[in-house]
């Protein structure tokens, strides 16, 4: 049966398959029915143009509102996470609906999930704990995956999981953490490893090694805003300076000998010509240009200077990444990461 049939026979009866199926259903609201549907049907509409990265998230929620109980919106995003090449995913995704078809006695919907089941299972990859039953025996254990706590189950047998980065940290009281770093390929397999827990407290072993003290802060080297800003006043203020100093000594060996009074104030009689007048009242306005440059010029480079040293310098700044994580094996879906019959 192709994918569309799929999707058109999940669409027909979702709100049907929502029902509690057996006497121990969770009952869903009128609300959390009309959510569902609605997640579902802008999910799978999205799923028929292959738009797997927007119709997952919202296929994903669909099946969450409804409390797993809608078989079709379990089958619509196994079939969105095989879209991806999330195999590990989408065969406990179509476990999952298999199961609970059987139950609630729908043979034909069963029949598509198990022929999907067998169809991606050559691609999932699996990863196996070899002393995963040791850890699970271990009083109090805590297994986290990309920071969210799952059960200690996923340590006991092989575990469906994504391609791509995959982490496992395992806690237990009065033991050091541990934690397991894995890159999943993204054909069939097996991948082994083991996660050793800390010594116990009180033991004769070796004491853990104190943390690094942290590095310090990185000095920057590089000038900041307000300093650049301070030099750039101070180098205009440096400019004009230097203008009104030339426009004065211009205009003082331009002024005519004779053309001032004993106190230094001009004297048109004493000139003697029109054209010595007309000498001194061009260097009069080049001594007034002069002063109508300097003083100014002074001030820019004084306030220069001060925002220049008390502005602070460049902050330096640096990136990070943090890898998504996705396991796929059965009992939850936990922040991107699917833990069982996850969709």
């Amino acid at each position: 049966m192709t994918h569309p049939t799929i999707r058109r026979l999940a669409l027909a009866a979702f709100l049907a398959a929502c029902m509690p199926a057996a006497a121990h259903a969770q009952d869903l609201t009128q609300e959390e029915r009309a959510a569902g549907e609605k997640l579902y049907e802008d999910g799978t509409r999205l799923l028929a143009e292959k738009r797997y990265a927007e119709a997952c998230p919202l296929l994903s929620r669909a099946v969450e509102v409804v409390k797993r109980q809608g078989i079709g919106g379990l089958l619509a995003l196994a079939e969105c996470r095989e879209g991806e090449g999330k195999f590990g995913s989408a065969w406990t995704l179509y476990r999952e609906a298999a199961s609970k078809a059987e139950v609630a006695g729908q043979g034909e919907r069963a029949r598509i999930a198990k022929d999907g089941e067998a169809r991606v299972a050559p691609r999932v990859h699996y990863v196996i704990i070899e002393n995963g039953a040791e850890l699970a025996s271990t009083a109090g254990v805590e297994v986290i995956v990309q920071g969210a706590r799952v059960s200690p189950g996923v340590l006991t047998a092989p575990v469906a999981v994504d391609p791509g980065a995959l982490a496992i940290e395992v806690r237990a009281p009065g033991r050091a953490p541990a934690r397991v770093d894995l890159s999943v390929p993204s054909e069939g397999g097996t991948t082994k490893t083991k996660i050793q827990l800390g010594e116990a407290a009180g033991s004769n072993g070796p004491s853990p090694k104190p943390p690094p003290a942290p590095a310090p802060p990185e000095q920057s080297n590089e000038l900041g805003g307000g300093q650049i800003a301070g030099l750039v006043i101070g180098s205009v203020g440096l400019a004009a300076i230097f203008t009104g100093t030339a426009l004065f000594a211009i205009g003082k060996a331009s002024y005519p000998a004779g053309c001032e009074t004993a106190d230094g104030s001009f004297d048109r009689a004493a000139c003697g010509n029109p054209d010595d007048i007309a000498a001194a009242n061009d260097a009069r306005t080049l001594g007034n240009a002069s002063a109508g440059t300097f003083y100014p010029g002074l001030g820019l480079f004084a306030a220069g200077l001060v925002v220049f040293l008390v502005s602070p310098q460049a902050t330096p700044t640096a990136e990070s990444t943090t890898p998504a994580l996705r396991l796929g094996a059965p009992g939850a879906d936990v922040a991107g990461l699917s833990v069982g019959a996850a969709w």
